[in-house]
């Protein structure tokens, strides 16, 4: 009275044959003795025929599985132990940089770059020219590692584990080169004086390139240094309004001699 049936075999791992792709896994087990063949068996059901230890076979999604070895003597047969595993896929989805923006276009100041993330991800990594620059990169944060006036291809790279996917690349340009000087102002009709009996005020119109505007009073004794630049001796007004209210500069009380007295009204930026 023959016992054909073979020894149990013994399922030792499931591996996952590439954590950052659904590309298969790998059965490993020891024969059972006796065997002529093995059958692997996922949830119960015979899934390959003839299975060798160790070979690829794709479930052909990323759930967990029960598998089974099956031992195989002609009609006889022995099942290992169950274990589970699964085809797991950490890739990332792709990030996105939706803007980069230089935080003065006069300094080095660096550049705040924007994306969106991908997932899942543990972390963003920031990379200028296919070199890593900054790890754990924060969206919205400054980077000021360029040089000047240099043009960069950014991108931003998802990190799993070992698993990573990148941004498509965009450009950025941490500028600093001097604003032009600007053009002179309050000349012709660009100027208006407006006076009356208890009121005057000077106005004239804004300059593209100026951030703000100095007015220089001065009387006439003073108005070599008025033009010349090497003297601030009267300024009477500072900032970006359009506007100078002269009301209480009174050329009597400046100059009692002359009574009058002189503005040269100055654009500026910060070059």
């Amino acid at each position: 009275d023959a016992n054909n049936t073979p020894g149990a075999p013994t399922i030792t791992a499931v591996n996952d044959v590439d954590a950052c792709a659904q590309s298969g896994v790998q059965i490993v087990y020891t024969a059972g003795s006796g065997a002529t063949s093995h059958d692997l068996y996922r949830d119960g059901s015979l899934a390959v025929t003839g299975y060798v230890s160790g070979a690829t076979y794709n479930p052909g999604d990323t759930a967990s599985h029960n598998y089974v070895v099956r031992a195989i003597n002609g009609t006889c047969y022995t099942n290992s132990n169950t274990m589970a595993g699964d085809d797991a896929n950490g890739t990332p989805s792709q990030p996105s940089i939706t803007s980069i923006v230089d935080n003065d276009q006069y300094a080095h100041t660096g550049i705040t770059i924007t994306y969106t993330a991908g997932s899942p991800a543990t972390q963003h990594d920031l990379y200028r020219d296919g070199s890593l620059v900054v790890p754990n990169f924060i969206s919205g944060s400054t980077y000021s590692g360029g040089d000047c006036d240099t043009t960069y291809n950014y991108t931003i790279v998802a990190v799993n584990g070992s698993c990573t996917t990148s941004s498509a690349g965009v450009q950025g340009t941490d500028a600093c080169a001097l604003p032009p000087v600007p053009g002179e102002i309050a000349t012709g009709s660009n100027f208006i004086w407006t006076a009356n009996q208890t009121a005057q005020s000077i106005q004239w119109n804004s300059e593209p390139t100026a951030t703000g505007y100095r007015i220089y009073r001065g009387t006439k004794a003073q108005l070599p240094a008025l033009c010349d630049g090497t003297q601030d001796f009267c300024r009477s007004y500072d900032g970006s309004n359009l506007t100078y209210d002269a009301s209480l500069d009174d050329p009597a009380t400046i100059d009692s001699t002359n009574k009058v007295v002189y503005y040269l009204i100055v654009a500026y930026n910060p070059g």
